[in-house]
């Protein structure tokens, strides 16, 4: 009994180290999304959310092939093999970084040679080392997670955000502050942070036999996560895309400020994927597709009925909390505000149907669902927003994220 209360006191420790890391990443992001607003105004921060789609892509990247197969297998491993799996994953990582620069330099060529007007080339330097730093450091900060290493994964992201606020206020002192400015502030930070990707080298094993393995069982959740994580940014971000260039940059620039906002609440969501795609591993090991089933409803009941309070928080207060935060200039937005809340309960029990999909080795499911999202965003978004304008992107926005609840419901349930 007494070994049994130290397991549970242990278990509520790390949830609540990983829901602090996850408060200080997303309270960071809130407070350099106010600061760049009220810096460089509405307008310049829309213009800056369309270089940012690209690191978002970049990011889906990385997540489906390295991150996510990693926090769900590393669980499944004995402790004396880990080491090796880590090492195999970790060259996994140098391979993609190599591949996404690749890439990202055949697109700076075409854009240039399209003359794009956003004119992102002259860029490029600093976006292929900002590409370079940030993937070490997110890797280096998932490794921290899965091997329940949270204090100094804690300390990392404190000093990695705290480098991008005060690099900000340094620039905007000087009165400084621009486009290229902003991408520098966020190259100093992500460079520390890989910096200190060298602490992993003394903790990973390599071999070719390891490399091979880790690839084997990485391939399995990542063939169809890749996919479909490039499929969600596609379904998520064209609905974004075509505002920004149809309703203009200052809308793209209060839907980013608002999104913001609901990333406060959506902290929880975040911390889920630090945490629970392990955990549901190791019960789904022990206690086969029963426990799971048992433990996911469980979860998915208390959580839904929480997020919908705060919700609905959120949605009642909309007005007042845009103009606290922005300004009265943005406020007019609120509407944007409202409808994020009310996607955040639907956003919750989503993830953990992904979780028990990933763990049972059958991501197809998520593929599917993400393949009608984005055939839906694709086909429709630009006709939507065009006749309807704001309305037809709220709707058409909310509209994708049902698409993706009932798909992994009905595959959860049918599985």
């Amino acid at each position: 009994m007494n070994l049994q209360l130290m397991f549970n006191k242990l278990k509520n420790k790390n949830i609540n180290l990983v829901i602090l890391d996850q408060v200080l990443i997303s309270g960071s992001s809130f407070l350099v999304t106010i600061l760049l607003i009220n810096f460089v105004g509405l307008e310049e921060f829309g213009i800056f959310s369309f270089f940012w789609l690209i690191f978002l892509l970049i990011n889906s990247f990385q997540l489906s092939s390295i991150i996510s197969p990693m926090m769900t297998n590393s669980g499944l491993y004995e402790e004396n093999k880990k080491s090796f799996y880590y090492g195999g994953v970790f060259i996994q990582q140098i391979i993609l970084i190599i591949f996404i620069l690749i890439l990202l330099k055949i697109f700076f060529i075409i854009s240039n040679h399209e003359s794009f007007d956003l004119n992102i080339v002259k860029f490029q330097s600093l976006i292929f080392l900002i590409i370079i730093a940030s993937q070490l450091y997110q890797f280096l900060r998932r490794y921290l997670f899965a091997e329940k290493k949270f204090i100094f994964s804690i300390f990392l992201d404190l000093f990695v955000n705290l480098i991008l606020l005060i690099s900000i206020l340094y620039f905007y002192y000087f009165e400084v502050l621009n486009l290229e400015k902003i991408f520098l502030c966020f190259l100093f930070a992500y460079l520390f942070g890989a910096l200190l990707s060298l602490y992993l080298f003394k903790q990973l094993s390599f071999s070719k036999l390891a490399f091979v393995k880790s690839i084997k069982i990485n391939i399995k959740i990542a063939k169809w996560l890749v996919f479909t994580y490039v499929l969600q940014w596609f379904s998520g971000n064209f609905w974004i895309i075509y505002a920004g260039i149809l309703l203009g940059p200052i809308f793209l620039g209060a839907f980013r400020a608002c999104q913001t906002v609901v990333n406060v609440f959506n902290l929880v969501f975040q911390s889920l994927e630090n945490y629970y795609p392990n955990k549901i591993s190791q019960i789904y090991k022990i206690g086969g597709n029963l426990s799971m089933k048992t433990y996911i409803n469980k979860i998915n009941s208390y959580g839904f009925f929480v997020i919908l309070i705060l919700a609905l928080i959120l949605a009642l207060f909309s007005k007042q909390v845009l103009i606290l935060f922005y300004g009265k200039e943005i406020s007019e937005f609120y509407y944007l505000l409202i409808s994020l809340s009310f996607l955040l309960p639907i956003i919750f029990i989503k993830y953990f149907y992904h979780f028990a999909l990933r763990t049972l080795k059958n991501t197809r499911p998520i593929f599917v669902s993400y393949v009608f999202s984005s055939l839906f965003t694709i086909t429709l978004s630009k006709i939507i927003i065009e006749k309807y304008q704001e309305s037809g992107f709220v709707i058409g926005y909310m509209l994708t994220e049902l698409i993706l609840l009932i798909i992994a419901f009905y595959s959860f349930r049918k599985i």
